[in-house]
């Protein structure tokens, strides 16, 4: 990673070529993206337990578990050189990706395409990933091509984002990646990868490649760079800063990536003091996100003050491919909207845990209330109903509680026992009308599943679970066919104090 560095600063400054550059590494490693929190994206434990390293490119996009036989590729060149002056990042990456698909297909004899804006397939199947920066006027375009995968490892080690599984659930993983090994049945070497790729940039771009070693100010840098890269203020540092106050969070997905919001607010003025994006998604330049930040200081907190802000900054084009102003103020409307949660009395990390469905926290806390649904995974291993509905209320879990509460507040409880269970108790809560619900599952089920709660058509209250769940711990496929084989617990504090305030009648 320091090396990346090193030969973009060298490049921008002219003092080397344009270069190609391939990689492995010697164990696995999990690669964060530069805008991404280590703690939402890795399983850090595992990681640990594995022997698996961890470091932060300094290229935009997804967590990567990058294996022993994967080989990273990468051009780093100057945009005024004749190859790509006058051309937009978009065709840039077109143009590159292009060029390995023919490596590819000459050498292998496979049909890889360029599938916009950052994958190379074959057959429909992802082959390699690709992303990239810029720095005074040089640029880094890298990927990723998989020459053999172990899924399973990489779900343990990476907290893949739920989102991306919504259509294409776990089981179907293996149908929208793909690998050398796999479409040739057999390892090519990796020396002939390199030289079928080499040969491909040489010929499409009229130039000779000549195998060099770093100049001496590339070993240089390269040396005080390592231990910058080597620190935890490099690899966990978008979570530096993020620390000492206290934040309202707001998850929003756009078609270009997922959006993380961390907003520091004075509710008390209902002023912004500072906002922190992370996030799967590519900027261009880099900085681009820091420079969008730094608008929002000391901004009032309202969308009226906030959406011209981001129509200046997003004038003349978006550094983000695929996302645009109105992904970025989805992500400013649910951070708002929290604001009015700590008016109501809840801390700034139960807002984290509370997730309104079909209408605003406070319309849903003025209407009344007729189903409490509660997780199959909260019951006790050894139960006999943990895959029915009911509860003996014997106090071997929390849902025994759960029941109980229900009762006091007037509520039918009902235990979930699947997805589809799920999707059946709320089609029969809609025919029966009137009234809405409260509800438990974990953050990862809730965003992973949104649309969904919102198209049942019936309004209500999640809140998230109080301990380590199927998500955290991989083991998405076995809940959500209702057979995860490990105790939950439902946050009972943070769910009686919503029906207190909603019993209370507070919501003016």
């Amino acid at each position: 990673m320091a090396l990346d560095r090193t030969l973009l600063e060298a490049r921008a400054s002219g003092r080397c070529p344009n270069t190609l550059r391939f990689l492995q590494f010697v164990r696995p490693a999990v690669l964060v993206g530069y805008h991404q929190r280590l703690d939402q994206e890795v399983r850090l434990d595992f990681c640990q337990r594995e022997g698996i390293e961890i470091n932060r490119r300094i290229t935009g996009g997804g967590a990567v578990l990058f294996e022993p036989s994967h080989i990273g590729w990468e051009v780093i060149a100057h945009r005024e050189d004749p190859l790509f002056f006058g051309i937009s990042p978009p065709e840039v990456v077109q143009r590159i990706c292009e060029v390995f698909c023919a490596a590819l297909k000459e050498e292998f004899g496979l049909p890889a395409e360029f599938r916009p804006r950052n994958d190379i397939e074959v057959r429909g199947r992802k082959i390699s990933g690709t992303g990239g920066t810029e720095e005074g006027g040089a640029f880094l375009f890298q990927g990723t091509l998989l020459v053999d995968l172990d899924v399973w490892t990489m779900l343990r080690a990476l907290r893949v984002p739920m989102e991306k599984l919504k259509a294409h659930e776990v089981d179907s993983l293996l149908e929208r990646v793909t690998t050398l090994r796999r479409e040739l049945g057999w390892t090519p070497p990796a020396q002939r990868i390199k030289e079928a790729v080499a040969r491909a940039f040489s010929r499409s771009f009229s130039m000779e490649l000549s195998p060099d070693g770093l100049t001496p100010w590339e070993g240089s840098r390269l040396k005080e760079l390592n231990e910058e890269f080597r620190s935890p203020r490099w690899i966990d540092r978008r979570a530096a800063g993020t620390q000492r106050r206290r934040f309202l969070k707001a998850v929003h997905r756009g078609e270009g990536g997922l959006i993380h919001l961390l907003m520091d607010a004075d509710t008390a003025r209902r002023r912004i003091r500072s906002v922190v994006f992370t996030g799967d998604f590519f900027a261009y330049p880099g900085r681009a996100l820091y420079d969008l930040e730094s608008r929002f200081k000391d901004t009032p907190a309202k969308l009226t003050a906030i959406e011209p802000v981001l129509r200046d900054f997003f004038r003349g084009g978006s550094p983000f491919p695929s996302l645009g102003p109105e992904d970025f103020l989805q992500a400013f409307r649910k951070a708002i909207q929290k604001m009015d949660y700590l008016e109501l009395g809840f801390t700034h990390e139960e807002t984290h845990a509370i997730f309104p469905v079909g209408a605003d926290l406070h319309d849903l806390l003025r209407m009344p209330w007729r189903w409490f649904l509660l997780p199959y995974c909260s019951k006790d291993l050894s139960c006999e109903l943990r895959h029915q509905d009911g509860c003996w209320e014997c106090g071997a879990c929390t849902i025994g509680e759960g029941y109980s509460l229900a009762r006091e507040h007037g509520m039918k409880p009902v235990t979930i026992t699947s997805f589809e269970d799920l999707m059946d108790r709320l089609r029969a809560i809609r025919r029966e009308g009137g009234g809405g619900y409260l509800g438990c599952c974990c953050e990862g089920f809730y965003i992973k599943h949104a649309r969904d709660f919102e198209e049942a058509g019936i309004p209500g209250i999640l809140v998230a679970m109080d301990s380590t769940t199927c998500y955290d711990l991989g083991k998405v496929r076995e809940a959500y066919a209702g057979r995860f084989e490990n105790q939950t617990e439902i946050n009972l504090p943070l769910l009686r104090k919503v029906l207190q305030i909603h019993r209370e009648g507070k919501v003016a």
